[in-house]
């Protein structure tokens, strides 16, 4: 005769739900810190490519580097990712529901998009990554540039051989500090967060605010490497 076996106790139950609670409290966390270390670790990658794909192009461009003598905004991946598009292997195309915009595309991602940038589709046309305008403006421009002449200063092409500390100046880097809070715009001010940025000579790192040197206008945007002292020829790290 088939007997009756007797379920969980109360108290058996509750003990099985905390540990299982307790067990969460210490996974979740530890699951959390893998994604964000992928997801950095990614970003990184894509910076790598971009980077690459810069330095291809002043290879085949007698060393100027990207502009475009039209833009002085051509900082902005929606723009500087058209004439890099056979570098980074972007099938890029015409956003069909702004045929107005040419500048627009509704592809942009993959290597142009950081995998922890959820701001990127809606502020930046799914462009997580800011070209420096060091890169297409003179140092004796750098002088006088400034957050507000940024936008109207003539663009000035410049070539790999003004680069005078390619191992300490950012070429291509993070619009936000994706993998540190507060999560604000690298020209932030106080200085703060971290972004992954690749450098002239290729090279990629993750840094923080507080270790970028003070920009040429330290009032409005102490660290900007759009606005590096020295311009091209300067360094926005030691």
């Amino acid at each position: 005769m088939r007997q009756n076996r007797p379920g969980f106790t109360l108290i058996e139950l509750l003990v099985v739900i905390a540990i299982i609670a307790i067990l969460a409290a210490i996974l979740f966390p530890v699951f959390a810190r893998a994604k964000a270390s992928a997801q950095k670790s990614v970003c990184q990658s894509n910076l790598k490519q971009i980077s690459n794909g810069f330095l291809m192009y002043a290879d085949d461009w007698k060393g100027f580097f990207p502009a475009d003598v039209a833009n002085p905004w051509f900082l902005a991946g929606r723009y500087w990712r058209w004439p890099l598009k056979p570098y980074i292997a972007q099938s890029l195309s015409r956003d069909p529901a702004q045929q107005a915009d040419a500048l627009k595309s509704n592809r942009a991602n993959g290597v142009l998009k950081c995998p922890a940038d959820s701001l990127a589709d809606g502020k930046y046309d799914g462009t997580s990554y800011c070209y420096s305008a060091s890169f297409y403006h003179s140092a004796e421009q750098a002088k006088t540039l400034s957050l507000a002449t940024l936008g109207t200063t003539p663009v000035s092409p410049q070539n790999q051989g003004a680069v005078e500390y390619p191992s300490q100046k950012i070429m291509v880097g993070e619009w936000l500090s994706n993998h540190e809070g507060p999560r604000l715009d690298w020209w932030a001010n106080p200085p703060s967060g971290a972004r992954v940025y690749a450098f002239a000579d290729g090279h990629v790192a993750w840094i923080k605010g507080s270790a970028i040197l003070p920009s040429n206008d330290p009032s409005h945007a102490p660290m900007d490497a759009n606005l590096t002292v020295g311009g091209i020829a300067g360094r926005d790290v030691y």
